[in-house]
């Protein structure tokens, strides 16, 4: 699966609106970039998954924690926190950031998915 497709597939199952599947699968950046505008919290989230692949764990850490700030109401910046800190190999880390995806969202799939 491309990382497009996984991109998109977490947006749509945690509920991210169509401007999401703009960003993902739009073929000119001009939907791109008017998403993004309309949403910064998933701009920012965006941009620490895709740090994430470059292992560029910083960059990472930042944006997933804006995201965060920007809207507090998500869980998916609390994931990406945890998939940090399982990369640093920090699993006691790793579950406390699971444990606030799962109060803040407990009937969300993709929490459960990551808890296992």
């Amino acid at each position: 699966m491309t990382s497009r497709k996984l991109l998109l597939a977490l947006c749509l199952a945690v509920g991210y609106t169509s401007p999401a599947s703009a960003i993902l699968i739009g073929t000119s950046d001009m939907p791109r970039m008017q998403a993004r505008a309309q949403n910064p919290a998933l701009s920012r989230h965006i941009e620490g998954l895709q740090a994430l692949e470059k292992n560029d764990l910083a960059v990472a850490e930042q944006a997933f924690r804006d995201s965060m700030n920007l809207d507090a109401t998500a869980p998916q910046p609390l994931l990406g926190l945890a998939d940090l800190a399982l990369r640093k190999k920090n699993t006691a880390e790793a579950w406390a950031w699971l444990e606030k995806a799962l109060k803040l969202a407990p009937q969300n799939a993709l929490v459960h998915q990551a808890i296992g």
